[in-house]
């Protein structure tokens, strides 16, 4: 008679710590940690200069330092579908990191942080395409688009939309301080004068900052929260006019605070 054994299955004999870096075994692995060495390395000094950006108090950029995490958590939120994608690398995504690469070392020697931060973005997606396929890219496309709200990428485009904002802000205060009766008129474009207090809506007021973090907001909140389509469109549509009009009010506030109390009272 003949006997046979059960073939046993290694897993069952291992030790369990050993099964958490199963990972490292992964064909795709040594890949991605050499993509993501090439990415830093070619973009290290956007990279070394981003915490200046969001710990600048007079930044526009402020709310960047938490941009990151968010998208961590929005792929956390998302893994458990993620994990089960076959991981497919693509021979495309690393013909593109070719050319990505030679734009980060020709913008590092010069002052173009659009450029830079919109290479880091390419760079990031090319290498989830070359290391993981087509399906890993549409799945963690959202959340690393999420990360160009924490990037310098409006810096050349800061002084035009900023002017704007200003005129605006100034307009929509205006017509607030006329309904509470202040006697409100524009001597120029962002000059309010009213009957006892005169007040000048400067860069600062023009609302961009909040502007631009309410964007960040909604944006995770679109990407996090199960809102039905026309929920979405909804919050979508009435997040940068809500945070316009906000700040339009607030200046009112503050040119009828000043009218009727003093300009001491309004500078508080």
């Amino acid at each position: 008679m003949s006997s046979s054994v059960a073939p046993v299955d290694s897993k069952l004999t291992r030790p369990k710590w050993s099964l958490k870096f199963d990972f490292l075994k992964q064909p795709g692995f040594l890949a991605a940690l050499m993509a993501l060495a090439g990415v830093v390395f070619a973009f290290w000094p956007l990279i070394r200069s981003l915490p200046g950006y969001w710990l600048d108090f007079e930044s526009y950029y402020g709310h960047g330092l938490l941009i990151a995490p968010a998208a961590a958590w929005i792929i956390y939120k998302r893994w458990p579908k993620i994990k089960e994608l076959p991981v497919q690398g693509h021979w495309l995504g690393l013909a593109l990191l070719v050319p990505i690469f030679y734009l980060a070392w020709v913008t590092s020697r010069t002052e173009m942080p659009l450029l830079m931060s919109a290479g880091l973005i390419a760079a990031l997606l090319s290498s989830i395409l070359y290391v993981a396929g087509w399906k890993w890219l549409k799945a963690l496309a959202a959340p690393v688009l999420f990360l160009t709200l924490g990037l310098p990428m409006i810096d050349r485009f800061i002084d035009p939309i900023t002017f704007k904002l200003q005129l605006i802000s100034a307009d929509l205060a205006v017509d607030i301080l006329k309904m509470l009766d202040t006697g409100a008129m524009k001597l120029a474009p962002t000059m309010i004068h009213l009957d006892h207090y005169t007040l000048e809506v400067v860069e600062a007021c023009s609302g961009l900052k909040t502007t631009i973090a309410v964007t960040a907001i909604v944006a995770f909140l679109l990407l996090t929260s199960k809102l039905k389509i026309w929920a979405s469109g909804l919050l979508a549509a009435i997040a940068i006019p809500m945070s316009i009009g906000a700040n339009g009010l607030r200046i009112a506030l503050i040119g009828w605070v000043g009218n009727s109390r003093g300009e001491d009272a309004a500078a508080k």
